[in-house]
């Protein structure tokens, strides 16, 4: 009685985890043209982050949520994942083009003193360790930089994956 009691106590609490876990993912919208404005949440195409580093920072994006970009030419901000990059995806995301790679273009930098490859370089996409199966479909990616080769391998100044699972598509 007293044992069967302590099974059904630890049958409910992994019934418990696993609703946990089976959470519905979230959609985040990106809108370049909402660049620089205040009070916006991304949770629907009105209120779209204006960076898509807005979007990939936010408190509330969970694993395998969806960042869901607009058409655009996303060239503000930067983040840092081996070194500077544009858009540093640091854990599981799909990051989608909502209308596809003709409108959509990721755009990186070269270092401000160089006026090429250098430290201060932005690659357009960085994919860390912790983000293994994220899906990056849909986006031109171009003009991308990296830091100075002659340190090492300049690792890519398109995309640089940290991980043997990332998806990049079209």
């Amino acid at each position: 009685s007293m044992h069967r009691m302590n099974n059904v106590r630890l049958i409910a609490g992994v019934a418990g985890l696993l609703i946990a876990s089976c959470a519905s993912a979230d959609t985040w919208y990106v809108d370049d043209g909402n660049y620089g404005k205040p009070d916006l949440d991304g949770k629907t195409e009105a209120s779209a982050f204006g960076t898509i580093k807005d979007a990939l920072e936010n408190a509330d994006l969970k694993a395998n949520d969806t960042v869901m970009v607009l058409p655009g030419v996303y060239s503000n901000d930067t983040m840092y994942v081996q070194g500077h990059s544009r858009v540093a995806i640091n854990k599981t995301v799909n990051l989608i083009s909502r209308d596809g790679k003709e409108v959509t273009h990721i755009v990186g930098g070269p270092d401000p003193v160089t006026k090429a490859c250098g430290a201060n370089a932005i690659r357009c996409i960085g994919v860390s360790h912790l983000a293994k199966d994220t899906v990056i479909k849909g986006f031109t990616i171009r003009d991308g930089y990296t830091a100075d080769v002659s340190d090492g391998p300049g690792r890519g100044g398109a995309v640089f994956v940290n991980n043997d699972s990332t998806w990049i598509v079209d």
